[in-house]
């Protein structure tokens, strides 16, 4: 479910239970239900209008400000959750074991689990002008004059995404995941076009998912999701 249907449910549910109270004579249901209820209006119309709760509810959530990584990602999440069906999942810093890596595992920023495919997005919050080239291990970052370089993100998907077939494979599912790297922040300069799909606007995720997904062959989420499931968590114990 998106989450201004999460606050909604959360909010009447706490009104049912302050109208039982005003039904045995402890509170007045009527003021009560007609409270919660502006309440729950004025959550839902400021969350459609403005994004709040994107940034507000996860900074109440962990009790300090977010960095500007935690913005973006987060960014990337309710775009895909409210853009996408609810016939998809959407994951955030999952954690998938890998042979390759020194520590036994890689972190996902953002997978997407559909019933016609798998994602990864890889996400950055740098700002400014960034240097894509294919080839390069780094690429060049120019933000108010300022010089300096970030991990080249198109490699950064492609080895999440081989560690997540990897995975798959090892548990019996042959699947190909698709990538795509998320920039909000960033001004794209690039000679040639990068390797894989680049997009600075969290509308064009849920877009780029939904258009792969008709080229897909029809997977077992609930398989697929168990088995990243049981990988995260066991990366987690390590």
């Amino acid at each position: 479910k998106s989450l201004d249907m999460r606050i909604i449910v959360g909010l009447l549910s706490v009104s049912a239970a302050l109208t039982f109270l005003g039904m045995v004579g402890r509170i007045d249901a009527f003021f009560t239900l007609l409270t919660v209820s502006t309440i729950v209006y004025g959550v839902f119309r400021a969350y459609k209008a403005t994004g709040w709760s994107k940034f507000t509810i996860r900074k109440l959530a962990i009790g300090r400000s977010l960095t500007s990584g935690e913005k973006a990602e987060l960014d990337a999440d309710f775009a895909l959750k409210e853009g996408l069906s609810e016939d998809y999942l959407v994951w955030r810093n999952v954690f998938i074991p890998s042979k390759t890596s020194t520590v036994g595992a890689i972190e996902v920023d953002i997978i997407v689990i559909g019933p016609h495919g798998l994602f990864n997005f890889e996400v950055k919050s740098h700002k400014g002008n960034v240097f894509a080239e294919n080839g390069s291990r780094q690429w060049k970052v120019v933000n108010s004059g300022v010089e300096s370089y970030m991990r080249n993100p198109v490699q950064q998907a492609k080895v999440q995404a081989k560690a997540i077939e990897d995975y798959l494979r090892e548990n019996g599912v042959a699947l190909r995941v698709k990538s795509a790297v998320f920039m909000p922040n960033a001004s794209l300069v690039a000679k040639v076009k990068p390797h894989l799909p680049i997009y600075s606007k969290g509308s064009f995720l849920p877009a780029y998912v939904n258009t792969a997904s008709d080229e897909g062959k029809p997977i077992d989420v609930r398989k697929i999701q168990d088995i990243i499931f049981e990988g995260h968590r066991s990366a987690q114990k390590r």
